[in-house]
């Protein structure tokens, strides 16, 4: 009865010393800055008529969605730089009725 008290305790002191390791150690240059990028509407070079409908963040990266003439317009964009780091574009009418 004491091995086996001794081997839960032993692993529930693992366990919280692995959480107090990932706590302490955390990469903090993964965070996204708070600082607002502000990029021009003209180094987008978005076309006449394009309505913003989606954006998504993912770490340094933010995907802005926009609906042109019934097209899909996607542009990614480095949230610490502003620079437009890469585009794609959809023909066809790919976005739900009612948009």
């Amino acid at each position: 009865m004491l091995i086996s008290l001794s081997t839960l305790a032993i692993g529930i002191f693992a366990v919280f010393a692995a959480i107090l390791y990932r706590i302490v150690s955390a990469d903090s240059s993964a965070v996204v800055s708070d600082a607002l990028v502000r990029v021009p509407a003209a180094a987008l070079n978005l076309p006449a008529g394009a309505h913003l409908v989606a954006t998504a963040l993912d770490g340094n990266r933010v995907a802005y969605t926009y609906d042109v003439d019934g097209r899909v317009l996607t542009l990614i964009v480095d949230a610490r730089s502003g620079a437009v780091v890469g585009r794609v574009e959809l023909g066809g009418s790919a976005l739900p009725a009612g948009r």
